[in-house]
């Protein structure tokens, strides 16, 4: 099966449940009311945004109902049109995104990698790329590599042996488990429980802990959970913070550069609120 076709069921799925939604609550809308924004990975070629594109087609979208972009261009279109008190409640401020003079710092932390940008508002609808966009390995991956280090100095056998020995559903359901930690995990909480559901990876964790000699302070085991203090839970996510802020900062730092007054965060990596708070405390003088 080509990958367009598998791309193209893809949207024809998700665009039939929103049509079905739209339409069964009534709002008096028709499909050809619908303008539609896909969104793809920074990192994409050309030609992977025109398989996209064509995927598109074959679910149904019309050529001048679809719009082709990429992530870190289609949030900050959408901060910019937040209203004033959507913005203050997203980021605790009541400035948006819209001033012609801000210069605009778009740090995209997803999965894998995070790519960070830096736009300034050009027209209404259009913003001007400020500088070459950057990119490295620093997404949610990373953090869960930290995690599973310090699990391997702990139980004392590599963990990420581990993930390539065992069942990959087992590993699919640890490594979901951990990504809705990390989008839930407040400072105020004392500790991080990782619920690990009854299968040999799980149980291999379990032993480890219980029967390392040199138990470590951050970590234990209690009724089928992992529990983390958070001051430990946090030190996860330093090594990849601590890289996108260098980033950010040589990128402003470099000649003819401009002095960034908002930064906007987006990825699945950027829901989480430690991430949130670490960025905001690393990069001060932005809003």
């Amino acid at each position: 099966m080509k990958a367009v076709d598998v791309f193209g069921a893809i949207i024809g799925n998700l665009k039939s449940q929103l049509c079905e939604e739209l339409f069964h609550k009534s709002t008096g809308l028709i499909e050809g009311d619908i303008f539609w924004i896909i969104a793809v990975p920074d990192s994409w070629p050309l030609d992977a945004h025109l398989l996209i594109q064509e995927a598109a087609y074959k679910a149904g979208i019309k050529k001048d109902s679809l719009s082709m972009t990429t992530q870190s261009v289609a949030a900050l279109t959408f901060c910019q049109r937040m209203h004033k008190t959507e913005m203050g409640e997203a980021c605790g401020t009541e400035s948006t995104v819209g001033n012609q003079k801000d210069n605009i710092v778009v740090i995209n932390a997803g999965h894998d990698d995070t790519h960070i940008s830096v736009y300034k508002r050009n027209t209404e609808t259009e913003q001007l790329e400020l500088h070459k966009a950057y990119e490295g390995p620093w997404g949610g991956t990373c953090v869960d590599d930290q995690l599973y280090s310090t699990l391997s100095v702990v139980i004392g056998r590599s963990v990420h042996q581990m993930l390539r020995d065992f069942n990959e559903i087992d590993i699919l359901d640890f490594q979901r488990t951990l990504k809705s930690k990390w989008m839930r995990t407040q400072k105020s909480q004392i500790n991080v429980r990782i619920t690990l559901y009854r299968c040999k990876f799980a149980l291999c964790i379990m032993q480890g802990i219980l029967q390392t000699t040199k138990p470590d302070e951050g970590i234990v085991w209690a009724v089928g959970k992992i529990g983390i203090k958070t001051e430990t839970y946090e030190t996860f996510f330093k090594p990849c913070i601590d890289k996108i802020v260098h980033h950010v900062q040589e990128i402003l730092l470099k000649p003819n550069s401009v002095e960034a007054t908002t930064y906007i965060l987006v990825g699945e990596l950027s829901e989480s609120p430690i991430f949130q708070d670490a960025i905001r405390k690393a990069l001060p003088n932005g809003k």
